[in-house]
């Protein structure tokens, strides 16, 4: 009998491990905005954005994901959908376990309000290989209270008003 229930057990654990695994979201095959898909998702998963333009203004709700284009910021656009909103933020204490990948992110057109193409407020998560490009704000990128790994990005044809910087050594901690 005691070998019936140690069998169980040992079933029920790697049942529970087999069903925690993570899982890959398509947009826009499963689901058809980025948003949706990170929606959708579970800390641990993935969402892999097929190649094209998405007219959108995405929030990551602190969860720990990878969010990833299939073919690389050249042919995956995240593009404003309305004015005076940053295009991605990140504002619910995400960690660097968080992650944008490799997409082409413009159009922001806040009309000199701070948030940009990218707001980080009291989050850190992982910022690499992205084109942040046409964007009009008086902060294209704004970091505060933040400690994100902002690495191999390029800032290209970002036009701000005044004299202010994309973000200063004050709002960021690692900006290599």
């Amino acid at each position: 009998m005691r070998t019936i229930s140690i069998s169980f057990c040992v079933f029920v654990v790697l049942l529970s491990v087999n069903i925690a695994q993570a899982t890959i979201i398509h947009v826009p095959t499963q689901q058809t905005t980025i948003q949706a898909g990170i929606n959708a998702s579970v800390n641990g998963d993935t969402v892999l954005v097929a190649p094209g333009t998405y007219y959108e203004h995405i929030s990551f709700y602190g969860k720990a994901i990878l969010l990833k284009s299939q073919a690389g910021a050249e042919t995956t656009i995240i593009a404003r959908s309305v004015d005076d909103s940053a295009i991605v933020t990140f504002i619910q204490g995400e960690d660097t376990s968080t992650t944008i990948d490799g997409f082409k992110i413009t159009g922001a057109n806040t009309g000199g309000t701070n948030n940009g193409a990218l707001l980080c407020n009291s989050a850190s998560p992982t910022i690499r290989n992205n084109i942040f490009t046409q964007n009009a704000s008086y902060r294209v990128i704004r970091f505060i209270d933040s400690q994100a790994q902002f690495t191999n990005n390029v800032l290209i044809d970002n036009p701000t008003w005044g004299a202010q910087l994309v973000f200063s050594v004050q709002e960021i901690t690692q900006a290599v």
